[in-house]
């Protein structure tokens, strides 16, 4: 049987390690470290069954798209400034 704080020690551990899986899922990570320090080794298996979050909104057809003319990535024709470069249209 495991000590008292050694089952801390685990819930603990894995609370910490459900936050960060969160992170990589787009979830909010403070939420799913409380989750999971209440809710303990259900809230990793809940996090897993949701998906990921998209938060770059609904995508974008081609023709919305273009080629930019300093680092050729895919950027919107509407755009200002090109996001991986920097490059001012």
């Amino acid at each position: 049987m495991l000590s008292e704080q050694a089952l801390l020690l685990l819930w603990g551990g894995s609370a910490v390690g459900t936050m960060t899986f969160a992170m990589g899922r787009d979830r909010n990570p403070l939420l799913w470290l409380f989750a999971a320090l209440a809710a303990g080794p259900l809230a990793p298996l809940l996090l897993l069954a949701l998906p990921p979050v998209c938060r770059d909104g609904p995508p974008l057809d081609r023709e919305a798209m273009e080629l930019c003319d300093a680092c050729l990535e895919p950027v919107r024709r509407d755009r200002r400034q090109c996001r991986h470069c920097g490059v001012v249209a």
